[in-house]
């Protein structure tokens, strides 16, 4: 979406393969603006349950998400994978994942859990104080 200051925003459509199979779901642009992280689901009937995430290139000038790269939950198994967020650095995706909260590193592709209370609710990532 493109502002407009005291106007109507322009919506402008974002290109992607998996758009035309699916929903893209919770997307979080990497601070830079040059990475993308999200939820993805084939078929266009809302299931949270089950979902992938994936990270991409994101070129914000084309409007074009590329290279896509599925990190958690390629299977599809039906657990809840969600809201992945990037960390303040850029470095990782912190995400959501049947009641716990997983840390991937963009580096080598490592994942690590990084929540410690069982009964906490984690549901709402946001990258900021995350550990490295």
């Amino acid at each position: 979406m493109t502002p407009n200051p005291g106007g109507k925003p322009k919506l402008e459509r974002v290109n992607c393969e998996l758009a035309a199979k699916g929903i893209l779901d919770r997307i979080s642009v990497s601070p830079s603006e040059t990475k993308i992280c999200f939820e993805y689901q084939t078929g266009f009937k809302y299931e949270f349950p089950g979902r992938t995430l994936y990270v991409a290139d994101f070129d914000v000038k084309q409007r074009k998400i590329s290279n896509l790269k599925p990190f958690a939950n390629a299977e599809g198994k039906k657990v809840w994978f969600a809201y992945p967020r990037f960390t303040k650095g850029e470095s990782s995706i912190v995400y959501h994942a049947g009641g716990k909260l997983f840390l991937f590193n963009l580096a080598d592709s490592s994942t690590r859990q990084v929540s410690t209370e069982n009964k906490a609710d984690y549901r709402y990532p946001h990258g900021e104080a995350t550990p490295n």
